[in-house]
């Protein structure tokens, strides 16, 4: 069985017009006053993450929104970062950021002042609450790139080091351009720098690979880590050179029921050495170590996306006006809208472009009523430990039915219940078993027609 990709859900969070949630087709309908109700702290919190675009080449597997330049204007890329954040924190009420997330991309060939000045940009809009979570993602790719202890004199306290593999057969079938030497040396500067704020990606059902092979992988890898790591499944992208080679013949991944067996076996031996799965693709040994980024994500909180194809979930404020013009801002009445599903211009030269002649590079914008934003809500939330509480679902909706009257008490829905895929718990949570995160892509179309079917019968 397959299980629910953890890769779809970041591009869907963070770049690209395609990864819409697409098991939500339903089209907006009558607003209603309780589409354009949040509470003050929903709307006064957020998470920011920041796309730094460019790589030094394309991996095999991934199909990110990532382009190839040796010739990168770093200083127009940084002022037109800064402009973006001046521009869309004004839009809001956000008052306090909770995390900030340089993705991409290989965000480690950003100059170090970029990331400054991106920090700089936020805590002079709004509060950067102290002690916040600043994550980079990191390549162990050697030369032509920061080194960390300049990343961490410009602020970043948190890094998840790319490695994907631990044999070089298998990252140069990747087409990652770094070695295991690379990757073990960058694992211990991390580790010393970051001490219990280092992670690892690691992918596993590459084409070829055994479940022994998997296993001497993570037998391999364990000893090396800090407190954190997540574990990707692979999923062969169509448009990738791992995908044509795979379509050819060349190439095979393994069969589900070996997938599935990979996946046991990681919980099992990361479990023995004092991880927990705390989201189907993520471990950590405490709750100190857990992403607080990717939380709020998980939590249904508002995030805001900087640079090219960068994703936002965000209630904007809004006016009368139809115009998206920040300078009337002052001369008009301004309130709260419907929350935004909003995708900035994917390609940097035209998003520069546009940041540098409007303020912003916002490509799409898409109001979302509350059966969509409680729809994202439960697709992401089964996806935790946690699952999904009764606060955030009330955070998102106080007209909508309870957890329990929606889900747990549907004679529709009991099978998934009684054959042990979800649990309801005392305390009002609706949570998915370790089954039913294996098969969770077949248990969310469920849950999502009981929503629309419980919401339709509430008039929302």
């Amino acid at each position: 069985m397959r299980i629910f990709g953890m890769f779809h859900l970041i591009k869907m969070f963070r770049v690209g017009y395609r990864e819409e949630f697409k098991f939500i087709s339903k089209q907006l309908r009558m607003i209603h006053n309780d589409d354009i109700q949040y509470p003050g702290f929903y709307l006064e919190e957020a998470s920011i993450y920041v796309h730094w675009p460019y790589c030094r080449k394309r991996c095999h597997f991934c199909n990110f929104n990532k382009y190839i330049d040796d010739n990168v204007n770093h200083m127009r890329m940084r002022a037109c970062l800064v402009k973006e954040i001046n521009t869309i924190i004004r839009e809001c009420s956000v008052k306090r950021i909770n995390s900030v997330f340089f993705g991409g991309g290989t965000p480690n060939l950003a100059e170090p002042a970029t990331i400054e000045a991106v920090l700089n940009a936020v805590s002079n809009c709004t509060e950067l609450v102290t002690g916040s979570e600043i994550t980079m993602e990191t390549n162990p790719i050697g030369n032509g790139s920061s080194k960390l202890e300049d990343f961490k004199a410009a602020g970043i306290n948190r890094v998840s080091v790319g490695v994907q593999a631990l044999d070089d057969s298998s990252l140069g079938l990747l087409g990652r351009d770094h070695s295991v030497l690379d990757a073990l040396k960058t694992l211990d500067t991390a580790k010393m720098l970051f001490p219990h704020r280092s992670s690892v990606d690691i992918l596993y059902g590459l084409p070829g690979q055994s479940l022994e092979s998997w296993s001497a992988t993570l037998s391999k890898l364990i000893p090396l880590l800090d407190d954190h790591i997540s574990v990707y499944q692979l999923t062969l992208e169509r448009g990738t050179k791992l995908f044509k080679m795979c379509e050819e013949g060349r190439l095979a991944i393994p069969e589900e029921d070996v997938l599935a067996d990979m996946y046991d076996l990681t919980l099992e031996k990361l479990d023995s050495v004092g991880f927990i799965a705390y989201e189907i693709s993520n471990y950590s040994r405490s709750l100190e170590a857990q992403s607080t980024h990717n939380k709020a994500y998980w939590q249904g909180k508002q995030y805001i996306g900087i640079g090219p194809g960068a994703h936002s979930r965000f209630v904007p404020l809004t006016s009368d006006s139809s115009s998206y013009n920040l300078e009337r801002m002052g001369s008009e009445k301004w309130m709260q809208g419907m929350r935004e599903a909003r995708i900035q211009t994917l390609e940097p030269i035209p998003w520069m472009r546009e940041v540098e002649k409007v303020g912003h590079g916002t490509r799409l914008r898409r109001q979302q009523n509350k059966r969509e934003v409680l729809g994202e809500l439960l697709a992401v939330g089964l996806r935790t430990l946690e699952g999904v509480t009764e606060e955030s679902w009330r955070a998102l909706s106080s007209r909508a039915p309870t957890l329990s009257e929606c889900f747990a008490e549907s004679p529709r829905l009991a099978w998934l219940f009684e054959s042990g895929l979800l649990t309801f718990s005392t305390s009002g949570a609706i949570r998915a078993t370790r089954r039913g995160w294996k098969v969770l892509d077949r248990i969310v179309p469920h849950l999502l027609d009981e929503l629309e079917r419980a919401l339709g019968e509430r008039g929302m």
